[in-house]
């Protein structure tokens, strides 16, 4: 009878957990896909939010593409953005919604654990 509880409590929690829909999934898993064109990422590096004056980890297809995000940051023209929801900071692809990153705070050795799960190399931007 113990064994009948415990299948309807795992039940229940398994049912809970699909309701509200919790994510499972590493919290790196953003930085699999390019913010600009949805590519499998193959570089990471730091670029800089002047709206909010910190720095962030950001994955990206082509060297290019850091380029690409920065300017936009540093225009404030709005095709990129970053966001704060909660506790995190959401890197946003205005012209194409369904792309954006979870991005964290520059940190070397948050930046290694990224490139080590990723499977990226480290690029260096100065823009």
């Amino acid at each position: 009878m113990k064994g009948y509880y415990f299948i309807i409590f795992l039940g229940l929690i398994l049912l809970i957990m699909i309701v509200l829909n919790i994510n499972t999934g590493n919290k790196y898993d953003t930085y699999k896909n390019c913010p600009l064109n949805g590519k499998k990422t193959k570089y990471t590096a730091c670029i800089q939010d002047p709206q909010l004056n910190n720095g962030y980890i950001v994955s990206v297809n082509e060297i290019e593409s850091i380029s690409v995000i920065q300017q936009s940051l540093n225009r404030n023209d709005k095709d990129f953005i970053i966001k704060k929801v909660n506790d995190t900071y959401i890197l946003q692809n205005m012209k194409d919604k369904k792309r954006k990153q979870i991005v964290h705070i520059c940190d070397m050795n948050e930046m290694n654990k990224i490139m080590e799960y990723v499977g990226t190399d480290s690029i260096y931007s100065s823009i």
